[in-house]
């Protein structure tokens, strides 16, 4: 759940090539995989969202009893929507405009992801190596990561709004784990270092917890010592409304004492003020 992992305004996608390595006996595998490109929404998407489905289940009946046989979850559906923006923006070493950002997504990651052209040279040629491309991607604001499959990308343009505003709808679907590799990209280190912190964080806590529970001895003392704050605490509560009622009874044991003996007056006569007793409410 990564509960203590912060939201993160960044959304990546990595891009992944896999060389496809000819060997000696004429038979081909794959490589290892390594990091191609790296492309950032530099604007936020305007909206996105997450399809979670399960596959279909079959149900069979008997009597009054319901058995059913599930069948796992759905691959997660992803759409999202949002625009490129118009004005230049820097990202490291880069100022890219809006239709600038357009074109990276569309020929360095869609196209280049997609297209087959790499994996199709003439595998005769010493020189031409092959390679084949997945695809990472990071939500840091919704906390989802995982490779996908980029299905569609429809760039459109509304001359309502702006006419040279470039805006998109995006479609993918979920395949699983990320790809991991040993990038370049400072930015997705620090993503997928702030993820291993968090996992890290939340294991720790976790056999912490689990250890705790397994030694019945000190899983007492642990939840006595829970119990024993609680007493305190109640106890604290109970002296300051002691405290509170004895300095409001003093208050009220000065003024009765006062009334009883009545006020001196400018000529030094006593006089007594019995009314005022009858106005005091004390507050507990």
């Amino acid at each position: 759940m990564l509960k203590n992992l912060p939201q993160l305004n960044y959304i990546l996608f990595e891009v992944i090539r896999i060389p496809i390595n000819r060997k000696d006996d004429g038979t081909e595998e794959l490589g290892a995989p390594e990091q191609d490109n790296v492309v950032m929404l530099d604007r936020v998407y305007t909206s996105i969202r997450y399809q979670h489905g399960v596959l279909s289940s079959t149900f069979r009946g008997f009597s009054e009893e319901v058995l059913q046989d599930k069948a796992g979850l759905k691959p997660v559906r992803i759409k999202m929507t949002g625009t490129f923006g118009h004005a230049a923006l820097r990202r490291g070493r880069k100022l890219l405009t809006g239709f600038q950002r357009f074109k990276e997504f569309r020929d360095d990651l869609f196209n280049k992801v997609n297209s087959i052209k790499d994996s199709l040279i003439d595998k005769n040629l010493p020189t031409k190596k092959r390679y084949i491309y997945g695809l990472n991607f990071y939500d840091m604001i919704h906390h989802w990561w995982g490779r996908i499959d980029l299905q569609g990308f429809l760039p459109t343009s509304d001359a309502r709004v702006s006419s040279i505003i470039p805006f998109y709808d995006i479609d993918c679907v979920g395949m699983g784990e990320i790809i991991d590799v040993n990038g370049r990209d400072m930015l997705v280190k620090l993503v997928k270092s702030a993820i291993k912190i968090a996992q890290l964080q939340e294991l720790v806590e976790g056999e912490f917890i689990k250890w705790i529970n397994e030694i019945p001895y000190i899983g007492e003392i642990y939840r006595a010592g829970d119990e024993i704050l609680d007493i305190i605490s109640d106890i604290e509560i109970s002296i300051q409304f002691a405290n509170q009622y004895l300095a409001q009874t003093n208050q009220m044991h000065n003024l009765y004492n006062q009334v009883q003996q009545g006020f001196i007056s400018t000529a030094g006569q006593r006089i007594p003020n019995l009314e005022s007793l009858k106005s005091y409410i004390p507050v507990i």
